[in-house]
């Protein structure tokens, strides 16, 4: 844990395409899993620690410019797959990251640390996340269109961001140099990590593939 903490500052390259590979695992891992069960389940437990009992783990710009794309979208595949709410684990006082983890699908916490959180923080918290959902129905109602699904991409993954480049229509743009900046930028970062995206996708199949050997308390007749 100290050695990431430290290269969240010292080698952001490094996390970003550590954090890459991670996200490309589990999202592999769950599709696995969900595509059996998901249909059956009321909860899917994750988890990643963001504080102490005492203080946050990283800085709340830290978090969202280096954590929290990563979890979004692995939080959005989950969900893509199960109807399942997500109840994610972190222990230590985490209000200062309760607006971010609503905003990217965190339906439940566990555990409610009371002797660890800000419990009057907690008491008059609201979230902002909120702001995605007044934007689409303020479409919807423009427009006349239904099911609209407002996503701000700034701090989006490099492979969040190249799905929505590659397969996305734009509609209107306000700021054109701005724009080209932006997918410029953007191709370039995911261009930079996709090798490790197929690195990883090829050792899960392998991994995948392979038998597993059923105990006899495990079968049934």
């Amino acid at each position: 844990m100290q050695n990431f903490l430290t290269d969240l500052v010292k080698n952001r390259e490094y996390v970003h395409k550590l954090l890459s590979v991670m996200l490309e695992f589990q999202t592999r891992r769950y599709e696995t899993f969900l595509d059996r069960v998901g249909k059956y389940l009321d909860v899917v437990f994750v988890g990643d620690d963001l504080a102490t009992t005492e203080k946050n783990l990283m800085n709340k710009d830290m978090y969202r410019g280096m954590v929290k794309p990563y979890q979004e979208e692995y939080f959005d595949s989950i969900k893509s797959m199960t109807d399942a709410k997500l109840m994610y684990h972190s222990d230590g006082n985490i209000v200062d990251f309760l607006d971010d983890l609503v905003e990217i699908g965190v339906d439940i916490l566990n555990p409610m640390e009371t002797s660890a959180l800000d419990l009057d923080r907690l008491k008059d918290f609201e979230p902002s996340a909120r702001y995605p959902a007044r934007i689409a129905i303020e479409i919807e109602d423009r427009a006349g269109l239904e099911d609209v699904d407002v996503r701000i991409l700034n701090d989006k993954s490099p492979r969040f961001l190249q799905n929505v480049l590659k397969d996305s229509k734009l509609i209107f743009c306000e700021d054109g140099e701005h724009r080209v900046d932006f997918e410029s930028s953007s191709l370039v970062r995911y261009l930079d990590m996709k090798p490790f995206f197929e690195e990883e996708v090829t050792d899960f199949e392998g991994e995948k593939n392979r038998k597993i050997p059923v105990l006899e308390s495990q079968k049934t007749t």
